[in-house]
């Protein structure tokens, strides 16, 4: 099955296989600053699409907005 990936997943990702961390973990923090923040969706889309099977890739989007109401 495809995944969605938000901007900050797939930053998460792909800093991680460079370091070539072992158990990559989708949720592990990540700095904000990183220079991989400043491509677009689709360039993140199309580099991890590169790192990993593109069949389990199926987009990157921007982080959801949370809005609370009473």
């Amino acid at each position: 099955m495809k995944q969605i990936f938000t901007r900050s997943q797939a930053v998460s990702v792909l800093v991680q296989i460079k370091a070539k961390v072992k158990e990559i973990s989708i949720i592990a923090p990540v700095d904000k600053k990183d220079r991989l923040f400043k491509l677009s969706n689709e360039e993140l889309y199309k580099l991890l699409c590169k790192t990993i099977d593109p069949d389990e890739v199926a987009d990157v989007v921007d982080e959801p907005k949370i809005i609370l109401t009473k």
